[in-house]
Formats: structure tokens, C-alpha cells, sequence
């Protein structure tokens, strides 16, 4: 499901930990710190931040500068992005459903 939603992500990586946890902040209209982020993808700073440059790059999240601080920047999904989450959400709730209603249709019988 995760393919057919974000085609060409390689998500057994951290990626998916970043894109998650970017969907969320974003959900709460919440910033995201490089920090912050790179602790929610559970890997070594340098693979997060590895990681976080390669997903910027290919416009999957962006970066906006901290207008109090400017050595700090915070990170969001990029709307393209954030629509394919809810996408793949909806599209999981509806699987989930459906295998719900096919368990509870077999235990009737």
C-alpha cells in the first residue's frame, strides 16, 4: 500500500519514521526542529539528517528557516506529500474494514 501511494520511497528506511512523524506535526500544526526529527527517526543523527537532505531534495519535505533564530530551521511535509499520507490512511481504514467485515462473516457462519 505504501508503494502504491509513494511510489519510488524507499520505506523500510527512516524515511517512513520522518514522513509519519511530519504528517502528525503537520495534522497538530506543530513545527518540526531538524532535532526533533532526527530523534523521531531512531537512527543516528547523520543517517537522519542524510536522510531528512535526500527527502528535502526531492521535495517530499521542506525547510523553513526560524524567524527568531536564524541558525535553526524547522521542517514540514510538503502538501504533495501530506495529501498521499491521508490517501494511503484512507485507503488502509478501508482494507482494515473490509477484512473486518469478511472475519465477521466467517464467525457467523
Amino acid at each position: 500500500m505504501r508503494v502504491r501511494h509513494l511510489p519510488g520511497l524507499s520505506l523500510g528506511e527512516p524515511a517512513w519514521d520522518i514522513l509519519l512523524d511530519l504528517a502528525v506535526a503537520h495534522y497538530w500544526r506543530r513545527e518540526t526542529s531538524v532535532t526533533s526529527l532526527c530523534i523521531a527517526a531512531d537512527v543516528p543523527s547523520t543517517t537522519a539528517l542524510r536522510w531528512i537532505n535526500g527527502m528535502t531534495k526531492e521535495g517530499l519535505i521542506v525547510r523553513r528557516p526560524c524567524q527568531r533564530d536564524g541558525r535553526r530551521s524547522f521542517l514540514g511535509i510538503s502538501p504533495e506529500s501530506y495529501q498521499r499520507m491521508l490517501a494511503l490512511a484512507a485507503d488502509a481504514l478501508r482494507t482494515g474494514d473490509r477484512v473486518r467485515a469478511r472475519f465477521q462473516r466467517s464467525a457467523a457462519a
